[in-house]
């Protein structure tokens, strides 16, 4: 039996979408995470009137297009983008080695338009500008970082690192492979709004997500294989409200400081490692409330930390932590 709860088995949700709230470029996260929707989240929502293609082929780098406020400068396949314009898209594709950074103080739209992009010191993007990056998913995008980092000041911690907000749509797909630490990060919040297509995440070493300020899955098909927590949240909280979300992890599937809400969306979680305490896998955590609601069947094998508050409709609890409709035990 106790082998049975060492994977946790599938989570199946139906839900009507929550409500939302429009919010402002900048709200806090702890708010937009309540309620999973923000308008100025979407790409469909801002105008972009100046535009740059970046292509690889191998370490050479052809740049089209210019923009007053934008330098582009490159070497050997490693690209620097500084900015004082707004309403720049950039349109990146081919294929090579080398790494695209991006600094700046105004949201941008990055289309990923079958990209392949290697970096063998450091993250494949590296976005320290703090405002929105619109990562828009067209075609087959691979990206991957080095197994190791060349010394820098800056924070850098995932083959796609971003220092504001990655708010992914598009029906296209992309690949990132994480040697170094997480696959993905940010230091504000990660969203998958409606519309988003295929995310398949591998971090070697760390995180397949990972965030400082929230993580909101709207729709999309997020596949994570990670060798410590699938989804991690250092503050606020995780908000699921649809898509298709598939995760491999060693401890933590879902791993958040704050409110884990899921009203949507079908979940298949494994964890391998297990507690040293009582045996039971690494399953979800979340400091805060633990809401699931609107779901036809829900099933852990095992969650910790915050409180049901009665979200579990159809559940059960075989490996411990709080009992549906209970409080902490």
């Amino acid at each position: 039996m106790n082998k049975i709860w060492k994977i946790l088995p599938l989570l199946f949700l139906s839900v009507l979408f929550i409500g939302c709230e429009n919010k402002s470029e900048g709200s806090a996260a702890s708010d937009v995470t309540n309620n999973g929707d923000d308008a100025s989240d979407l790409v469909e929502n801002e105008m972009w009137n100046k535009t740059i293609d970046i292509v690889w082929n191998g370490t050479d780098v052809t740049v089209t297009g210019s923009a007053d406020g934008v330098k582009v400068s490159h070497s050997n396949g490693y690209v620097t983008i500084n900015s004082k314009a707004e309403k720049v898209e950039y349109i990146v594709s081919g294929a090579g080695t080398g790494q695209l950074s991006i600094y700046g103080n105004y949201k941008y739209k990055l289309l990923l338009d079958g990209l392949t992009l290697a970096c063998p010191d450091g993250p494949a993007i590296n976005s320290q500008c703090p405002r929105t990056c619109y990562a828009v998913l067209q075609g087959t995008n691979i990206l991957s970082d080095g197994s190791s980092y060349a010394e820098s000041e800056e924070d850098r911690k995932a083959a796609f690192f971003s220092e504001g907000r990655i708010c992914f749509s598009g029906s296209g797909s992309l690949e990132v492979i994480g040697n170094c630490k997480h696959a993905i990060a940010s230091d504000y919040y990660i969203r998958l709004c409606s519309g988003t297509g295929t995310l398949n995440l591998t971090a070697k070493a760390s995180d397949g997500l990972h965030t400082n300020h929230g993580v909101i899955i709207n729709d999309g098909t997020l596949t994570i294989n990670a060798a410590d927590d699938g989804i991690q949240c250092e503050a606020s909280g995780v908000v699921i409200t649809g898509g298709i979300i598939n995760i491999n992890s060693k401890y933590k599937c879902i791993k958040t400081e704050g409110n884990l809400s899921i009203s949507g969306g079908t979940i298949t979680a494994v964890a391998s490692a297990t507690s040293s305490s009582d045996g039971t896998p690494e399953g979800i955590e979340a400091k805060g409330q633990i809401t699931i609601s609107g779901g036809s069947s829900v099933s852990l094998s095992a969650y910790s930390g915050g409180n049901a508050g009665g979200g579990f409709p159809g559940g059960n609890n075989p490996g411990g932590g709080h009992k549906p409709g209970g409080g902490p035990k």
